[in-house]
C-alpha cells in the first residue's frame, strides 16, 4: 500500500528484456537503500518487489502480467521513474491509498499551460469509466492527483509547478503511454452495490 506521495526520482541503469518479462535495474538515491529483500517499492506507480541491490542500484522483476499492463516495458537506459517506499504507521498520508496495481495504460492526448499549473488530459480506457467521477482520486504514474474534469474518452487533472519539479511528469509529452490506477475506494463500492445482488447497508456492516 502507497500513498501517491513521490519520495524521489530514479534512473534505468539497465533493462533486461525478454517476450513478455524483464529484470530492471533502477539507480536510487540513499534513503532507498535500507528496503530489505522481499520489500515493495512503486516504481511508475507499479508496486515492485526489490530482489537484490547492485551498488546504489535495485533489481526488479517485472512478470508477464506487470508487462502488460503498465508501461514499464516502455523502459529504457537512461529513463526517469518515479519512487514511493510503502506506507508504514508512521507515514503521513497524504495523498490517498494506492495499492501499487495498475489498471491499464493512458495515453496523454493534450498539455496546456492554465495560469501556474499544467492540465494534462489523459485517454482511458473506455472499461473503467465507471470509476471517474469529477473531484475524485486518480494515481498517475503513481502520483496522487484529482480527477478536474471527464469526459467520454479522456479525464483532466492539473498539476502544480512542485508535482512536475519532483516527479517525471515532464517526461510524458502528447501520445505517451502514463499508468493508470484508478481509486480502490470506487472499486470496492461497485463490488458492493454494482454486481447482480446488491449489497444493503446492514450486510454491509454486519447485520442480516
Amino acid at each position: 500500500m502507497f500513498t501517491g506521495i513521490i519520495e524521489a526520482i530514479g534512473q534505468v541503469k539497465d533493462v533486461k528484456r525478454k517476450s513478455n518479462f524483464l529484470e530492471l535495474k533502477v539507480q536510487v538515491p540513499d534513503n532507498f537503500l535500507d528496503s530489505a529483500r522481499g520489500d515493495s517499492i512503486a516504481v511508475n506507480g507499479t508496486c515492485l518487489t526489490v530482489n537484490r541491490y547492485e551498488g546504489d542500484s535495485v533489481i526488479f522483476d517485472v512478470m508477464p502480467e506487470t508487462f502488460k499492463v503498465t508501461n514499464l516495458k516502455n523502459l529504457k537506459y537512461g529513463s526517469r521513474v518515479n519512487l514511493e517506499k510503502s506506507l508504514t504507521m508512521s507515514k503521513p498520508i497524504g495523498g490517498h491509498f494506492v495499492t501499487g496495481h495498475v489498471d491499464f495504460v493512458g495515453k496523454v492526448r493534450n498539455k496546456i499551460k492554465n495560469g501556474n499549473a499544467t492540465d494534462i488530459y489523459i485517454q482511458y480506457d473506455r472499461n473503467y469509466k465507471k470509476y471517474f467521477v469529477k473531484k475524485g482520486s486518480v494515481t498517475i504514474n503513481g502520483i496522487s492527483l484529482t480527477v478536474m474534469d471527464v469526459d467520454n474518452d479522456t479525464f483532466k487533472i492539473s498539476i502544480i509547478p512542485v508535482t512536475f519539479g519532483d516527479t517525471n511528469l515532464s517526461d510524458f509529452g502528447i501520445g505517451k503511454e502514463i499508468n493508470v490506477e484508478c481509486d480502490i475506494l470506487s472499486k470496492y463500492v461497485e463490488a458492493m452495490f454494482g454486481g447482480e445482488k446488491k449489497m444493503t447497508l446492514a450486510e454491509m456492516f454486519g447485520g442480516k
